[in-house]
């Protein structure tokens, strides 16, 4: 028998690790409720379900498939902690950047949508503080409005300046 057969009947046997697709990470985070995740509103039964569906982390895993579906809970609740640590931490809403921006595009691609922004103001120093994969939340009234029921969370992507 040659070399080559065993080998390839040896890679037969061996499952391959399927690497998780981008969106398993970022549609979670991307549909967080980032003013219950803040606690400036009230969380909705999903959020609180979602800690109680957290699972002991076993001594061995099984299958990479085990370990991806235990750690992503845990990584997403990390994420949430950090992003309420980071909130805490900001002495008022002038440490984040307010500005006005105009859609210029909407594109479906896979489960998400690519909205392509320009900025109404000629802050331009302001633009260039944002950089590949930071998140970003829109609303549609100003930060220091009271009601935040439109909303939502952002994720830099190919950050072109002009």
């Amino acid at each position: 028998e040659s070399r080559f057969g065993r080998l390839h009947r040896l890679e037969a046997g061996v499952k391959r690790f399927k690497p998780p697709r981008l969106d398993d990470w970022y549609r979670p985070i991307l549909e967080l409720d980032y003013f219950a995740t803040v606690g400036l509103a009230s969380a909705s039964e999903d959020g609180t379900r979602t800690v109680s569906k957290l699972k002991e982390v076993p001594v061995c895993f099984q299958s990479p498939e085990q370990y991806m579906e235990i750690f992503r809970p845990l990584v997403l609740e990390e994420f949430k902690a950090q992003l309420n640590s980071s909130f805490l931490e900001m002495s008022s809403w002038e440490e984040m950047y307010v500005g006005s921006l105009s859609v210029m595009s909407v594109e479906r691609v896979d489960d998400f949508h690519l909205v392509r922004f320009i900025y109404d103001d000629n802050d331009s120093a302001a633009s260039r503080t944002f950089s590949e994969n930071d998140l970003v939340l829109l609303t549609k009234e100003p930060l220091q409005k009271s009601s935040h029921d439109i909303h939502m969370i952002g994720k830099v992507c190919h950050h072109i300046f002009s």
